[in-house]
């Protein structure tokens, strides 16, 4: 609740330089308990009210939260999508890949999990993992990420006879966790809110054109059911477990092809060149 700095930037702007400001996310929001969080929510709404009030320029991570941005300060403010690329290095060394194919077991299907396994992620994440685990001997999940380590050890503790398949990387390297993505035959990404533009972590598996299940939620973007025909979008993260299944059937090669569409749709839509051309566009136009 910095109220402060946004009282400064409306006050200050105009004698420094034109100012631009990137919403992430806009406000944290109503909650029924408790009730004392509900005081951030409603701060945070006056802080993106002021701002967007007086800087030249507003982006946001999801049109949704330009949406919010328009209740919040009237159908005047001008709230443009900016594409969030990937984090991590497109272009990965294909021998380290195939040298951890080979630590997962060249036969087995390697189903994957990057991010930093967060309560809500995880609740979705759990029942699917033991779901595809149960159908074959053959499949290993691979964990990316720190906070791995706990939550393989959750699932260890309570499920002995899963403990080998299921490999956690911890924390790794930018380079490391490409390779780790590449290695996949497929990705689990499930969200409580649903995919969108600000989730670096499916961005990564796109940009590396591996397969990708992930749900359909409250804050996804159009786009993500009319453009991305590579991806495997299932109508929740309950979902998730069936819709990894129903990829599993395909042949290796329907697969590749998958994940280069989904490459493919990363490319003109996401990557920090596309980045640059809305930074560098008339945003009046």
């Amino acid at each position: 609740m910095n109220w402060p700095f946004t009282a400064w930037v409306a006050r200050e702007v105009r004698k420094i330089a034109p100012i631009w400001v990137m919403f992430h996310e806009v406000a944290f929001p109503f909650v029924r308990r408790p009730l004392r969080h509900n005081i951030v929510a409603v701060a945070n709404r006056l802080m993106a009210r002021q701002l967007v009030k007086n800087v030249s320029r507003t982006f946001v991570s999801i049109p949704t939260w330009g949406d919010l941005l328009h209740k919040i300060a009237g159908p005047s403010v001008i709230a443009e999508w900016l594409p969030i690329p990937s984090t991590l290095e497109s272009a990965v060394d294909g021998q380290a890949v195939t040298d951890l194919r080979k630590s997962l077991g060249t036969s087995n299907t390697v189903i994957g999990h990057f991010g930093t396994y967060g309560s809500p992620i995880v609740q979705w994440l759990e029942p699917a993992i033991l779901s595809l685990l149960r159908k074959s001997a053959d499949r290993t999940v691979l964990l990316i990420g720190r906070n791995g380590e706990a939550f393989r050890e959750t699932l260890i503790k309570n499920h002995p006879d899963l403990s080998e398949q299921i490999v956690a990387t911890g924390g790794v390297s930018i380079a490391s966790a490409s390779w780790h993505i590449a290695a996949c035959d497929l990705l689990l990404q499930p969200y409580p809110d649903g995919v969108s533009s600000r989730r670096t972590s499916v961005m990564a598996g796109l940009a590396l054109g591996v397969p990708v299940v992930t749900n359909l939620g409250e804050l996804t973007e159009p786009v993500w059911g009319t453009e991305s025909n590579g991806i495997m979008l299932a109508a929740e993260p309950s979902s998730i477990a069936q819709s990894a299944e129903q990829l599993l059937t395909e042949t290796p090669a329907e697969r590749r092809l998958r994940g280069e569409r989904e490459r493919a749709w990363y490319a003109s839509r996401f990557t920090i060149e596309r980045t640059i051309e809305v930074l560098r566009g008339d945003y009046r136009s």
